[in-house]
């Protein structure tokens, strides 16, 4: 669960990330998260997009732990 969480942190913050250098700017992201949070529909939505978020690493958890099962093993 806590590998979950770090990992949608991490989706978070590379979503932010490119949002900075290929989209909106540092200031376009202040703007952007400024209106996120301005009302309880950004909470909502931000709460829901961790959830999904979630769900969909902890599916890439358990295919990466099928696959070990099986007998694959991806090396870095």
């Amino acid at each position: 669960m806590l590998a979950g969480l770090g990992a949608v942190a991490n989706i978070l913050m590379m979503m932010a990330a490119n949002l900075v250098g290929f989209a909106l700017g540092l200031d376009g992201l202040k703007d952007l998260a400024k209106g996120i949070v301005s009302g309880w529909e950004g909470y909502v939505f931000l709460l829901s997009a961790c959830a999904t978020l979630f769900v969909g690493a902890m599916v890439m958890f358990e295919h990466r732990e099928s696959e070990r099962r099986r007998g694959i093993v991806m090396s870095c």
